[in-house]
C-alpha cells in the first residue's frame, strides 16, 4: 500500500483528475479504523509526504495511526516525516511493530528523486539513537535503510542500552549521512 503520493488518474468518463495523497491517506486511515480485517492483511506500507515544506503534522499523525492499526505489517518505508514532534509519535507506533524491512527517508526530496522529480528542501532528520532503539525491538528485521542525522551520532548512542542478540536476523544495514564503526555496531 503506497499512501500520500499525489496521482493523476482518469475517472469513469475518461477525464483526468488529481488525487491528493493526503486525501488518500485520510481515507485509508478511516478504512483500517473501521475494518480490522483490512488492517490485518496489510503487510507493506509506504507512507510519507511529498510536500516540500514537510509541515503537515496531521498527515504524520495519520501515518502513526495507520502503523498502529496495521499490526501485521512487515515492511515500512517512511519519507517526509512532517515535524520533529511527530517523530516521537511515529517512533511509538513503530516500536509496536515486528518489521522485517524498514526504510526511512528524512525528507521528501530524496524520495522525490527516486520517483524522478525534485520536491524541495530538507526536513527533520531521524536521530541515530531513535533508529538503534527501534531496531533493537525488531528481532525479525533483516534489512534496514535510513538517512540519519550525523550531528548527534556519537553522543546519542550513549543513551541506547546494549541488548545482546537483539538483531540476529539483520543481514543488511545501509545508513546515509552517518559513518559507523565497531563501537556503533555493538548496538545492532
Amino acid at each position: 500500500m503506497s499512501i500520500s503520493v499525489d496521482r493523476t488518474v482518469k475517472d469513469w468518463n475518461g477525464r483526468k483528475m488529481e488525487i491528493k495523497g493526503k486525501h488518500v491517506c485520510r481515507r485509508f486511515c478511516e478504512s483500517v479504523q473501521s475494518n480490522a480485517r483490512v488492517a490485518s492483511i496489510v503487510r507493506e506500507l509506504r507512507l510519507g509526504s511529498t510536500e516540500a515544506s514537510c509541515s503537515n503534522s496531521e498527515e504524520s499523525y495519520m501515518h502513526a495511526q495507520i502503523i498502529r492499526l496495521c499490526r501485521n505489517v512487515e515492511n515500512i518505508t517512511l519519507y517526509g516525516i512532517s515535524r520533529y514532534e511527530s517523530l516521537e509519535e511515529i517512533g511509538a507506533a513503530l516500536s509496536k511493530t515486528n518489521l522485517v524491512f524498514f526504510q526511512l527517508y528524512e525528507h521528501p526530496q530524496l524520495f522525490g528523486r527516486l520517483l524522478g522529480g525534485y520536491l524541495g528542501g530538507p526536513g527533520p532528520r531521524f536521530p541515530p539513537s531513535a533508529a538503534f532503539s527501534l531496531v533493537q525491538r525488531w528481532p525479525r528485521l533483516q534489512r534496514l535503510r535510513a538517512n540519519l542525522d550525523i550531528v548527534d551520532w556519537t553522543s546519542s548512542l550513549k543513551k541506547v542500552p546494549l541488548v545482546p542478540g537483539s538483531c540476529f536476523a539483520l543481514t543488511c544495514v545501509y545508513f546515509v549521512g552517518a559513518v559507523i564503526n565497531s563501537r556503533h555496531l555493538q548496538h545492532l
